[in-house]
């Protein structure tokens, strides 16, 4: 999550964001840890579901959204550099909204990147990815943290049973700058309207 605060590209706004310091640090919302690092996000762009191959090992499924929504594995496609995250499970309902309502880069004091290319959305804390051992997040806004990830989340499939998506534009502007990546073997954490899944990245 890059948010402001700096919590990996958070920027003090992602998705399905990256908070990271640079945008704005953060702490995962799930746990203690904190990010350190810019979030991107990026408004929502389709681009052809991944095939499911594989998915990660572990996961725990959570409820929430005024409904019981369940991960039940997430796939990886594509390379660290342009991931495609694949989001399988039940009760998803509808897309949240994004929140804010418009894309982080250029948003003062936490992400303050010019706004460039495809930026994607961060969705507060309905529909985010966390790397934890590098500290950043994309699509997570939490105000009351001063965070927002920079690195938006750009949706191409939304359904009650899948979700699939890439990251905005500021991911490969903090990757190339700080090194924030999804890399393969990182720990992560994922959040769909209220379910939670946690595991390693692992591309099929």
């Amino acid at each position: 999550m890059l948010g402001m605060r700096r919590i990996a590209p958070v920027a003090g706004i992602l998705t399905i964001g990256l908070s990271m310091a640079a945008c704005g640090g953060t702490t995962n919302s799930s746990d203690t840890s904190t990010t350190a690092g810019p979030t991107t996000s990026s408004p929502t762009t389709s681009s052809a579901p991944p095939s499911e191959t594989s998915s990660t090992e572990t996961g725990s499924g959570g409820s929430g959204g005024g409904g019981a929504a369940t991960i039940s594995s997430v796939v990886f496609t594509g390379t660290p550099q342009a991931p495609t995250v694949t989001i399988n499970g039940s009760g998803f309902g509808s897309m949240p909204s994004p929140n804010p309502n418009h894309t982080p880069e250029g948003t003062p004091q936490l992400c303050p990147l010019p706004p460039s290319g495809n930026q994607g959305y961060d969705y507060g804390t309905l529909l985010y990815l966390f790397d934890q051992p590098r500290n950043w997040a994309g699509g997570r806004y939490r105000p009351e943290l001063n965070e927002l990830d920079c690195v938006g989340l750009l949706v191409s499939k939304y359904t009650a049973t899948q979700v699939v998506f890439q990251f905005g534009s500021a991911y490969a502007d903090y990757q190339q700058k700080d090194n924030y990546l999804l890399a393969e073997g990182d720990g992560y954490q994922i959040a769909v309207n209220g379910a939670n899944f946690s595991g390693s990245v692992h591309y099929t």
